[in-house]
């Protein structure tokens, strides 16, 4: 410590954090499709930051075997956002299977008549029926697993089989199926800091988009972004725009490429197919031959129609 001293280095625990937040933070953010991706990979490998996806830092502070108390915050938020959906899923099937016995009830009633009043045929004491529409939450909610953190079971133990969920899917006995959930700012904040005090973040950060199921927008996510990086000396914002006209330019790329690709693969065949001998056609599958023949009787087409 004496030496630290001398030498003027701080070795206390916001002097290690302020050293580790010496590099670059560089947030990319665009629309889909417009390449932040791309960008962000080629930025972590020019400068070697750490390429950093905002889902996945907090999936990974969940999945971790010693989770840290906001992480552990976030899982319990996930793991009760996950029954309440699966219970919601119970009462729609429950609802679904009870509606056409409800609907036959309703058609077996006897009809009222038609002359007697208003008053009398209609019962103020009768309650309907209503759905109510269930609001649309942004962002849209994403079912992800994770590793059950309890210990391995002994050789004398017997092992649980993989148990099946309400879609159907089979999740193994050591997994935890949850679901994203819109998180407080502190719990993400405070788990995206203890990320970026990592060692592969001490050049630098690159964040790939501001998208995130665990924040209600990407303004917010920004919010938290920042003030997860704290007082990094220099910060970048990166926005890909993609307007109309790019997105048609990078379509008629792509139809191009996969033309080219096609016509390459086309051109393969075609000489695999004149330079086929005798021995290999015959060891060919009966389907195979089949092809084979259609494709040349097709040349012998096209070569006579010019």
């Amino acid at each position: 410590q004496a030496l630290a001293r001398h030498l003027g280095i701080d070795l206390t625990a916001d002097g290690i954090q302020a050293r580790n937040r010496r590099g670059i933070s560089v947030i990319v953010h665009g629309p889909p499709g417009s390449g932040k991706t791309m960008i962000s990979r080629e930025i972590s490998e020019r400068y070697d930051c750490a390429l950093l996806n905002l889902d996945q830092v907090i999936i990974d502070a969940i999945d971790s075997a010693q989770r840290s108390e906001f992480a552990q915050r976030a899982y319990l938020m996930c793991r009760d956002a996950f029954e309440k959906n699966m219970e919601e899923q119970r009462q729609t099937d429950v609802d679904v299977d009870h509606a056409p016995a409800a609907q036959l009830a309703a058609h077996s009633k006897k009809v009222p008549d038609k002359k007697k009043k208003g008053a009398e045929t209609a019962d103020p004491t009768t309650q309907t029926t209503t759905f109510e529409a269930q609001p649309l939450t942004s962002p849209l909610s994403v079912r992800f697993k994770i590793h059950k953190n309890s210990p391995h079971p002994s050789d004398g133990d017997s092992v649980e089989q993989p148990r099946e969920n309400e879609d159907g899917q089979y999740v193994p006995d050591d997994q935890e199926e949850l679901m994203t959930f819109v998180l407080t700012e502190d719990i993400f904040v405070e788990i995206l800091a203890a990320r970026l005090q990592r060692a592969d973040c001490i050049h630098g950060v690159v964040f790939d988009s501001l998208d995130t199921s665990f924040l209600a927008n990407p303004a917010q996510a920004a919010i938290a972004v920042l003030k997860a990086i704290n007082n990094r000396s220099y910060i970048y914002g990166i926005i890909t725009n993609f307007s109309y006209s790019k997105y048609k330019e990078a379509q008629a790329r792509a139809d191009e490429i996969r033309r080219f690709e096609e016509q390459q693969r086309e051109q393969t065949e075609n000489e695999y197919v004149e330079e086929m001998g005798e021995d290999e056609y015959d060891a060919l599958p009966e389907e195979e031959k089949q092809r084979i023949d259609q494709k040349r009787l097709q040349r012998k087409k096209d070569r006579i129609l010019r």
